[in-house]
């Protein structure tokens, strides 16, 4: 305990405590208030349709794929919270509050006893809006946890450092455990997210800026102290992008990309010539953080060699000759343009990407924070300190209204579409949140409008066809399904919904025609079985029902609506046992559903167990009190 007291006393005297204080009190009041801040875009696929984080097992078996690390945290709130999306964000914050500090203690190694830069440049950290992206967006928690690791690793290695030439201040225990920390999180870093990768090159730039001296025989034990750190960021490099440049496909599919309009001629290079202005809009943003966006629907350029490409080419090949300039005459800001290429070298070179996300700036964000800081530390004190309460002032009162965006989906997206009026892919989104809302009508005008766009984007048909079908334009929503399918024939989720649209149409056989196709396509989704059991059901071939019915438990044996058609389909067969085992197990997992609970007692009354009818009767009291009185009627009539 005096041990404790003693180390909280020396953070207090070097005023690191009042100053991670105030950092973790910034970071709670700009983001305190998203705690109910709803999914968004990538959250969909990555979290709720994401079989992987719904089990703590399946992301531990994953662990060592490309996010593996930040798919276990996310699977282990999903076990604790489900969907409810609070506790996730009480994660983001901690690990975007936990990052801030971090970067304050690495500050502190730049600008040594010059507090005021050393907290302003963390509270810059903190407060910027573009960090939003990163923390108030669940699934971003790959970027804002990588970016953890890596601080974490960049100070642990720096404290190293400083053991290693400094011997008489510590144990060599003391030095191999913090290089050894070091490297664990370096490694867990590129784990996380692969924009990591750029660990080694990182920590030597900040080696020479701020720790190294010079000299062939320095320069040979820096490259040695840190070449284990390059091991996972090679494997990763060979795994990546090296086995896929070999492979029939090459790097064009690596991102993974949407058939969105802006993303067509989306090759290495095409995408290494786009980021040349991308990193304009970057560079625009940290210095005027307006006119933000989710999706920014910035095309990929067509022509390599337009002039305007190679306009921004040379005021950033200007930018790194200025930081060569500096290097001597104004090493921090030297530093901070270096750093802020050298963290976007993964994701704005050649893997082709979407161009612009602000979750990228997480990193680069340090880069920029030096810059400024470096910037004021030039003022008078008084000026200076005018300065960083002035930014950091402006930069809160900025999130604020950014958080405020992110925590009403329709209010965001609209701002989104006035920011990208020609995006397909926010007309599809704000699309969604209106027929989430039950405003089917207007989720169809904007699902059309994105069609004007991009018609060949199956996704949009899909969704076109659920509006209409919400309105009960069945016809409609079929034919909107079938125009997807003449464009993508290799869509499950089109023959699965042509499926549907016809059961409800009474066009049972068409609907098994169509749904037999899905589960060809898709021969593990429970829920396509399903629907071909309902068709096959509805046109009287039970047996055939049945076996769909089974096939679909076997593959999510949690669907209470499952086991209770079983349950009808057994009893159209006579098999009252068989019908009954299902209604019970129907009855285990959804006990508010009258309907099971009813055909269970039917069944108790014509195999003559009444007790058991009656039983059901008394539970159906709380449930339904209407389907309870009918159900006494049956027990209490005459022959019973």
């Amino acid at each position: 305990m005096s041990k404790v007291k003693e180390l909280i006393g020396d953070l207090w005297r070097r005023g690191n405590l009042p100053a991670l204080a105030c950092i973790v009190l910034l970071g709670t009041i700009v983001y305190g208030h998203t705690l109910n801040a709803p999914w968004y875009l990538d959250d969909t696929n990555a979290i709720l349709e994401n079989e992987v984080v719904h089990r703590v097992g399946n992301a531990l078996g994953d662990i060592f794929s490309g996010r593996g690390l930040a798919n276990l945290t996310i699977a282990v709130n999903y076990r604790l919270g489900g969907t409810d999306v609070v506790g996730y964000h009480l994660v983001n914050i901690a690990i975007h509050l936990l990052t801030s500090c971090l970067v304050f203690l690495l500050l502190k190694r730049v600008f040594r006893d010059r507090m005021l830069l050393c907290l302003g440049g963390a509270l810059i950290f903190v407060a910027h809006p573009l960090q939003t992206q990163a923390v108030t967006y669940i699934v971003q928690r790959m970027t804002s946890l990588a970016g953890l690791f890596f601080f974490l690793a960049a100070y642990l290695y720096v404290r190293a450092r400083e053991a290693c030439d400094n011997p008489e201040d510590a144990s060599p225990l003391r030095h191999r455990l913090l290089y050894g920390g070091a490297l664990l999180c370096g490694a867990l870093a590129v784990l996380t997210k692969q924009n990591t990768a750029v660990l080694p090159v990182a920590l030597l730039l900040f080696e020479r800026y701020f720790m190294a001296g010079t000299g062939l025989r320095r320069w040979q034990r820096q490259l040695a102290y840190l070449a284990p750190f390059c091991v996972v960021p090679i494997l990763l490099a060979v795994k990546s992008l090296l086995l896929p440049m070999l492979s029939e496909q090459g790097l064009g599919n690596v991102g993974g990309m949407p058939d969105l309009v802006h993303l067509q001629n989306n090759s290495p290079v095409n995408y290494l010539v786009t980021q040349f202005s991308v990193l304009w809009i970057y560079l625009r943003l940290l210095f005027i953080p307006y006119g933000q966006a989710l999706d920014y629907d910035f095309p990929i350029i067509s022509s390599v060699w337009a002039l305007k490409n190679w306009i921004a080419f040379l005021g950033l090949a200007a930018l790194l000759a200025a930081a060569a300039f500096l290097r001597k005459r104004q090493p921090v800001v030297s530093f901070g343009i270096l750093w802020f290429f050298l963290a976007l070298a993964v994701e704005s070179t050649i893997i082709p990407l979407d161009p612009v996300f602000e979750h990228r700036l997480y990193i680069p964000m340090f880069g920029f924070a030096l810059v400024v800081m470096a910037a004021l530390g030039r003022l008078p004190r008084r000026a200076a300190v005018a300065g960083v309460v002035l930014a950091t002032a402006v930069l809160a009162a900025l999130t604020w209204q950014r958080n405020a965006l992110w925590n009403d989906p329709l209010a965001f997206y609209r701002d989104n579409l006035r920011r990208a009026p020609r995006s397909e892919r926010v007309h599809l989104d704000l699309a969604n949140i209106y027929m989430k809302r039950g405003r089917p009508a207007e989720a169809q005008v904007l699902y059309e409008r994105a069609l004007q766009i991009n018609p060949g984007y199956v996704l949009i048909h899909i969704n076109l066809s659920r509006s209409y079908a919400a309105q009960k334009q069945y016809q409609k929503a079929v034919d909107s399904l079938l125009e997807g399918l003449r464009r993508d024939p290799s869509h499950y989720k089109l023959y699965n919904n042509i499926g549907v649209m016809y059961n409800v149409l009474g066009r049972y056989q068409l609907a098994a025609e169509y749904l037999r196709k899905g589960v060809m396509m898709e021969p593990d989704n429970a829920t396509v079985h399903f629907n071909l059991a309902l068709a096959y059901e509805r046109a009287g071939f039970l047996d055939e029902a049945i076996s769909s019915y089974r096939r679909s438990i076997a593959l999510d044996g949690n669907q209470p609506v499952t086991y209770f058609n079983l349950g009808l389909a057994l009893h159209g067969k006579g098999d009252a046992q068989g019908a009954l085992r299902e209604f019970l197990v129907a009855a285990r997992l959804n006990p508010a559903h009258s309907g099971t609970l009813y055909n269970a007692a039917l069944i108790y009354l014509d195999m003559g167990q009444v007790e058991a009818a009656r039983s059901i009767a008394a539970r159906l009291q709380n449930v339904d009190p209407d389907t309870a009185l009918r159900l006494q009627a049956k027990i209490a009539a005459p022959g019973r």
